[in-house]
């Protein structure tokens, strides 16, 4: 038994106040863990992503639990070039009635966006 694995492990847990969504940052010495960043209501995202933009390091790692628009929409908020580590999403999408593929989804919805950039409709 070495020293350090008799020492114990601590991690810091930040729950930031987003009206009603989530936002929770987990760290630990050397990782950080961002599980969801949305609110709804008062500038949603916006809010969700200025609370906890300050706290998030370089080599962050991103969890969205499921694709309710208080768990991510602080995420799309964020600066154009931060980057996460690692991001883990949901394997499926529940939507209309029926299952769909996580990435199936995500790569229709990135096609159609550059359709409308191209076109000079996207938003």
């Amino acid at each position: 038994l070495s020293l350090h694995d008799a020492l114990p492990i601590y991690m810091k847990i930040s729950m930031y106040e987003v009206n009603f969504g989530e936002c929770i940052l987990y760290e630990d010495a050397s990782k950080q863990l961002l599980i969801d960043c949305g609110a709804k209501f008062e500038e949603a995202g916006v809010l969700a992503c200025s609370r906890v933009q300050k706290d998030i390091g370089d080599d962050a790692t991103l969890m969205i639990s499921h694709f309710d628009e208080d768990h991510y929409n602080g995420i799309i908020e964020m600066p154009k070039g931060t980057i996460f580590k690692k991001i883990y999403l949901p394997l499926y999408i529940w939507n209309n009635r029926k299952t769909s593929s996580t990435a199936k989804v995500f790569i229709d919805t990135i096609k159609s966006l550059a359709y409308l950039s191209i076109m000079g409709n996207a938003a």
